[in-house]
């Protein structure tokens, strides 16, 4: 009986108590560089809003500071990008009232759905749908060295369906681990709207400033 039993794979049983039925340890998630940002339209209204706080020492802790704060007021579809030698974080497009704050019962446009046209691609899903009349704000936040210029270019329609171009995981990129040096904050405030034909109009002035933009959204905190 013994060696009936040993006959049917002893060895590989004794393979297994030795460590054959341990878990494999799962390999490392790769990292993705996040996009390259090219150019940042030109905004409506913008603000620099200085250096980060200085308990954070790397581009991953600012990022992060970033992330949360919007998060904490829903702002959960996020775009992140590589931008110069920092970062830059945009927003989905949100319907905003005349004070500039979030139009809270219906505050992100609809999926821009074409009749008959099958969705072909998650850039196909997420195009938005805004209203004729209706006044839209995406935020760009961008970290950058004090010594560069924020360049800007760049179409005005990529500031509609920017986040959605970049990436969608907020600890992906190598980039994160280098420190802060010299570093500043810009937010950059783009109020939309949309025509009859779809076209995205951004807005060249507004009644509010970037100031006020930021406090009707909620984040004031990045105000120092």
């Amino acid at each position: 009986m013994g060696s009936g039993g040993s006959k049917g794979g002893g060895g590989s049983s004794l393979d297994d108590a030795l460590g054959g039925s341990r878990p494999a340890a799962k390999p490392a998630a790769p990292r993705q560089e996040w996009p390259e940002l090219q150019g940042i339209p030109v905004p409506t209204t913008r603000k620099l809003l200085g250096a980060p706080p200085p308990e954070l020492k790397t581009l991953g802790a600012v990022a992060r500071y970033l992330t949360a704060a919007l998060e904490a007021h829903q702002y959960e579809e996020i775009g992140y990008f590589r931008f110069s030698d920092g970062f830059a974080i945009a927003t989905r497009p949100e319907r905003i009232g005349a004070d500039a704050t979030p139009v809270s019962e219906r505050r992100w446009p609809a999926a821009r759905v074409r009749p008959g046209a099958a969705t072909r691609s998650l850039q196909d899903l997420f195009e938005v749908n805004g209203e004729e009349g209706d006044r839209y704000r995406s935020f760009v936040f961008i970290c950058q060295g004090s010594g560069s210029d924020v360049g800007l270019n760049g179409g005005a329609q990529q500031t509609w369906g920017l986040w959605k171009t970049g990436s969608a995981n907020p600890e992906g990129d190598e980039l994160l681990e280098r420190p802060v040096r010299g570093h500043k904050l810009y937010a950059f405030v783009y109020e939309l709207s949309q025509d009859k034909g779809g076209r995205v109009l951004v807005s060249a002035a507004s009644f509010n400033t970037a100031t006020q933009h930021l406090r009707a959204a909620g984040l004031a905190a990045f105000l120092r």
